[in-house]
This record gives structure tokens, C-alpha cells and sequence, in this order.
């Protein structure tokens, strides 16, 4: 072999070694990417989001120091009982899919279970209506005509992204 034969050997074998290379780096991209970009469970609100919504709620209702210990204290207890009551769903749905898809799937049982999740969820509901509740009697009546306006921008704030698919 001359010696421009061996190099348009070597030429065409890094050539591709590149394509081969950059294909699997873009694929190993393309599927973070598409992970990524799953629709995700609805989140529990962290402490950032709850301060942020403190902090919006105190700026614009004019909250004293006594009215955001109150609404602090509020948020946490519903939090707490947000948590243990998702918990629980989180289970039972768990166990009802592990008796969906059983050999012999128990019809009562799955009856059982879903009315179970139902009720956390109504739970849940009422847990919302008991804080709501509570908030009223925290905030003046002025402070009340404002934070109408304000939940529809927390309930913008907290909705979940739809995911953008090609």
C-alpha cells in the first residue's frame, strides 16, 4: 500500500469514529431530554413556593406581623395533613394496582380501595375549606376583596406546565 491509500484509510475511519461519536452524544441527549420532559405528578409545595406566597400575600393584603404568624401557622398544620393524607393515597393506590393486576383481581377489594382513596380525597378537599375558613377569619374584609383577586395568580402560580411535545 502507498502511503495516500493508508491515509484515506485513516481519514475515512476518524471520520467515523466522529459521526459515530457525536450520534451517540446526541443521542444520550435526546433521552435526558425526552425524560425530562415527562409530565410530572403535581408537587407538594416546598418551602420556597410557601414563602413566596407569604411573602406576595403580606406585600399585597398589607398583613400585620400577628396576621402572617397566624397564616404561617395555618399553611404549616394544612401542609402537615397535606402530606400524611397524600401518604395514604399514595399507598392505597399503590395496593389497588398491585390487586388490578393480579391473577385473580378481587372486584370488592378494588370497590374497597377506590372509595378509600375517594374519601382521602374528599378529606383532603375539606382540609382546603377548613383553611380557607380560617383565612377569613384572620383577614379584615378589605384584605378579603383583594385576596379574590390574588388566589386566581397563586392557583396560576402553582399549576403545573404542560409539557411541550413534538
Amino acid at each position: 500500500m502507498d502511503i495516500f491509500s493508508e491515509n484515506k484509510l485513516l481519514i475515512r475511519l476518524i471520520i467515523a469514529l466522529v459521526l459515530l461519536n457525536t450520534g451517540l452524544v446526541g443521542y444520550v441527549f435526546w433521552q435526558n431530554y425526552t425524560i425530562h420532559q415527562e409530565p410530572k405528578e403535581h408537587k407538594p409545595i416546598d418551602k420556597a413556593d410557601f414563602q413566596y406566597v407569604s411573602n406576595v400575600l403580606q406585600r399585597e393584603l398589607n398583613l400585620s406581623e400577628d396576621q402572617v404568624k397566624q397564616f404561617q401557622a395555618l399553611r404549616e398544620d394544612f401542609l402537615k395533613k397535606e402530606r400524611v393524607l397524600t401518604m395514604k393515597i399514595r399507598g392505597e393506590r399503590d395496593s389497588m394496582n398491585v390487586v388490578m393486576f393480579n391473577k385473580q383481581t378481587n372486584p370488592s377489594l378494588i370497590d374497597t380501595l377506590a372509595r378509600r382513596i375517594a374519601q382521602h380525597e374528599y378529606e383532603m378537599e375539606m382540609y382546603r375549606f377548613e383553611q380557607a375558613q380560617q383565612l377569613k377569619t384572620i383577614c379584615t374584609p378589605e384584605q378579603m376583596v383583594k385576596f379574590e383577586t390574588l388566589v386566581l395568580e397563586i392557583r396560576d402560580y402553582f399549576k403545573p406546565e404542560k409539557p411541550t411535545r413534538k
